[in-house]
């Protein structure tokens, strides 16, 4: 009767450690909605229905993971540069559906895929790296930072836009 019972237990330890390793890896691996993604689902695979000059950049990142983004063209040329973030498993096609609201006030728009996501290289770090990673890519940006005073300008010149990561 003992070795059933241990049996049993080990048995439940071993699918408890399974279903650990399995949410730990899906965690870290979230699905990529890529240009292909965007073609299986009928939606175009790039910014140009929006009808706005824009680009298609990459970021490499001191440890060699690239970051690509597009760099829409807003309606403002005084106006803030609006960086829209992502959440987790989701790409910069997600937040597409975001640009219009932003637009008319925006000089430009910036929407990044997150390590891990989209067609960004790496692996997520749920959180721990990409904050740094978003530092990284506005310090390529050129938008303005100050203090006291400053600050306030730099708060004007930047809009961060950003959902669930």
């Amino acid at each position: 009767m003992i070795g059933v019972a241990l049996l049993l237990v080990i048995g439940a330890v071993i699918a408890w450690a399974i279903a650990v390793g399995a949410v730990a890896w899906e965690a870290l691996h979230p699905p990529r909605r890529t240009t292909a993604w965007a073609l299986a689902r009928g939606t175009h695979p790039d910014p140009e229905p929006i009808e706005r000059p824009w680009r298609l950049l990459r970021h490499e990142l001191a440890d060699g993971t690239t970051l690509p983004y597009w760099e829409i063209d807003g309606d403002d040329a005084n106006g803030a540069v609006v960086v829209i973030v992502h959440g987790w498993g989701r790409s910069r096609w997600d937040s597409l559906r975001r640009v219009g609201a932003f637009l008319p006030r925006a000089s430009r728009l910036v929407l990044p895929d997150l390590r891990g996501h989209g067609e960004a290289d790496g692996r997520t770090s749920l959180g721990m790296r990409e904050p740094a990673d978003l530092v990284d890519l506005l310090a390529r940006l050129d938008v303005n930072a100050g203090f006291s005073a400053g600050a306030t300008a730099a708060a004007r010149a930047l809009v961060l836009v950003g959902h669930s990561l």
